[in-house]
């Protein structure tokens, strides 16, 4: 008979999408920082999401906090950071709001971005980005989603989630002034490079 441990250790490996990282999830929830049922929530509705956005022919990738979890980066994330071209705002609204509520907006001055919308679905926080802009020194960057930046496909489920480059990320941390996050990016490259600024 399988202990808890084992059984965790197989349910986790279900949940995540990258084997490689599965090993690395499994002692963070045994230490107690990653909750596996919150994360089967999150995952379950990404896989949601995915499977309407690719019947509908959407250009979208994760990006941010969630980009950083499946490439390893990080540990842990809190909502799902989606990136879409403009012109499929509308679909992608209309997607969503079949789901679940669309939140207040709530812009900051530190970026210009042309569409930023926070929707809640089945409990999972999700931020819908289009046109993004970041402003760095006086200066705006257009970060808006292109086709080239994505560079790969996860599998969760039976759906296709698109990725953006984990270097495009690592730039647009410095833009934003999140050392932080550039730290860890260049930390996790180093590791497992040995070169730094990270990867695609």
């Amino acid at each position: 008979m399988k202990d808890g441990k084992e059984r965790l250790r197989e349910r986790i490996e279900g949940i995540d999408c990258r084997g490689q990282i599965a090993e690395s999830r499994f002692r963070i929830i045994c230490k107690g920082r990653l909750n596996v049922n919150d994360l089967q929530k999150k995952m379950d509705v990404l896989q949601k999401i995915a499977a309407e956005f690719n019947k509908d022919n959407l250009l979208w990738a994760i990006g941010a906090s969630l980009l950083l979890y499946f490439k390893g980066v990080a540990e842990v994330f809190h909502d799902i950071d989606i990136m879409v071209d403009e012109k499929d705002v509308e679909r992608c609204k209309n997607i969503l709001l079949n789901m679940g509520t669309m939140g207040a907006a709530s812009p900051d001055p530190q970026y210009k971005t042309r569409t930023f919308i926070e929707f809640t679905v089945d409990e999972v926080e999700i931020d819908v980005i289009a046109g993004f802009v970041i402003v760095d020194n006086g200066m705006e960057h257009d970060c808006s989603l292109k086709p080239d930046q994505i560079t790969e496909f996860i599998t969760i489920g039976k759906e296709h989630v698109p990725l953006q480059g984990l270097a495009l990320w690592r730039q647009y941390y410095e833009w934003m002034g999140r050392t932080s996050k550039v730290e860890l990016i260049d930390k996790f490259a180093e590791h497992k490079t040995g070169t730094g600024k990270g990867e695609r």
